[in-house]
């Protein structure tokens, strides 16, 4: 392997937090931008997958971190290493589903 080359295993999984009342215009952002790829845990909650390296990548693709928020409307991505805990069936069958990179 080159130096510097990452192999991809997996495809980055993101949660996206919205602060104060910006989830329906995260959310929103979010369908747009990633229409296939997320998961609402709850309102104002989301799980993200995406080919971005960073969750600054992805906060600025759904607008809380580029020149575009005009609004001010806040929020936080957290990358996903790992994860346990209790939720849902069908939460965890989409984080499984969308945690390895597919061939197509």
């Amino acid at each position: 392997m080159a130096l510097g080359v990452i192999p991809y295993l997996q495809m980055a999984l993101f949660v996206v937090l919205a602060l104060d009342n910006s989830a329906s215009v995260i959310e929103a952002s979010i369908a747009k931008e990633f229409p296939e790829d997320y998961y609402k845990i709850e309102p104002g909650k989301w799980f993200v997958k995406a080919q971005l390296v960073t969750a600054k990548q992805v906060s600025d693709r759904i607008g809380i971190t580029n020149d575009q928020n005009a609004d001010g409307f806040t929020g936080v991505v957290l990358g996903v290493r790992g994860y346990f805990g209790r939720a849902p069936q069908d939460m965890w069958e989409w984080i499984a589903a969308k945690s390895v990179k597919s061939d197509a």
